[in-house]
């Protein structure tokens, strides 16, 4: 009974302020979203729940996603430290500029694993839950088609960024791949934005009436109570994990690797963990508002 108070409740909840913010909701959308309840409507498999595998599936891409996310953000951040190096330590800044270009190269074959995986989870949303995955897909369509094109973008600044690698004095080439390196990392926080409108709405839901039909405004749908605090701490999450796992493969290189190379891994695994460090000293204020945010919607 109290289960059922407290969805009454939320429902209650989403349908007050969507009224009040609607007023006029002649225009909603005719789509219902699909009542679930556990565990009858989640399904499995014997003692394997959907949900479990659903989750499997989300939590590889989100590891994969994050490291090829991320780490063109450190290999933008290094390449910038190694441009102002250029004048007054040159030795130092051809060390750091071989250690970004080296970052961008680790990341390369997982930018396929990522693709794998995500087409998986996106097989498993349909394939298990296709009701649920219908609702969502018509409710965002105008989000889903964004992020397509800005994962073609990704694409494309990623390989360039990494293959078009230029070492040595500033100059007009230098400056452009810099440019390049901005926008790749502008374009991963983009995707990163639009991924989570969809996974924040299922948790604080906003933008529709208590049945789950679309008020008419697809930025309130987007922009609910979780969507900005979850975007800065995936951000930061995804620097701090990429400096994480880049520094362990530098530590794990330098041991493995001659004399002459250990100084260059070395390095790179320090300026990693110095990355990772300083995000991860920050990300707790990304944790502790998302938890405000949290406290307050509910």
């Amino acid at each position: 009974p109290q289960a059922r108070a407290d969805s009454f409740s939320l429902e209650e909840a989403v349908a007050s302020d969507s009224s009040e913010m609607y007023p006029n909701s002649d225009a909603a959308s005719p789509s219902i979203a699909p009542k679930m309840s556990y565990p009858e409507t989640y399904g499995g498999w014997q003692s394997v729940n959907h949900r479990v595998v659903l989750w499997i599936f989300i939590q590889q891409h989100f590891y994969l996603g994050s490291f090829i996310i991320g780490a063109p953000m450190i290999a933008w951040l290094i390449e910038l430290f190694a441009f102002f190096y250029i004048r007054k330590n040159p030795e130092e800044h051809l060390t750091l500029d071989q250690i970004a270009c080296h970052v961008m190269r680790i990341a390369i074959p997982f930018y396929t694993f990522t693709i794998i995986s995500g087409m998986l989870l996106l097989a498993g949303f349909w394939v298990l839950y296709p009701a649920f995955s219908q609702y969502i897909a018509g409710l965002f369509r105008p989000v889903l088609i964004l992020y397509a094109v800005a994962f073609l973008l990704e694409s494309l600044l990623f390989y360039g960024y990494a293959y078009k690698w230029r070492f040595g004095t500033p100059n007009r080439e230098k400056m452009i791949h810099l440019g390049m390196g901005f926008l790749l990392c502008l374009n991963g926080i983009v995707i990163i934005c639009l991924a989570n409108a969809l996974m924040s709405f299922m948790m604080s839901p906003k933008g529709i009436d208590s049945n789950g039909r679309f008020l008419g405004s697809l930025w309130a749908i987007v922009h609910t109570p979780f969507w900005n605090p979850l975007n800065v701490h995936r951000v930061m999450a995804s620097i701090m994990f990429s400096g994480a796992v880049i520094a362990a493969y530098a530590a794990f290189r330098m041991l493995r690797s001659q004399p002459a190379d250990r100084a260059h891994f070395d390095r790179m695994g320090q300026v990693a963990i110095t990355l990772a460090i300083v995000n991860l000293c920050l990300l707790p204020m990304a944790g502790y508002w998302f938890a405000k945010e949290i406290f307050i919607f509910r």
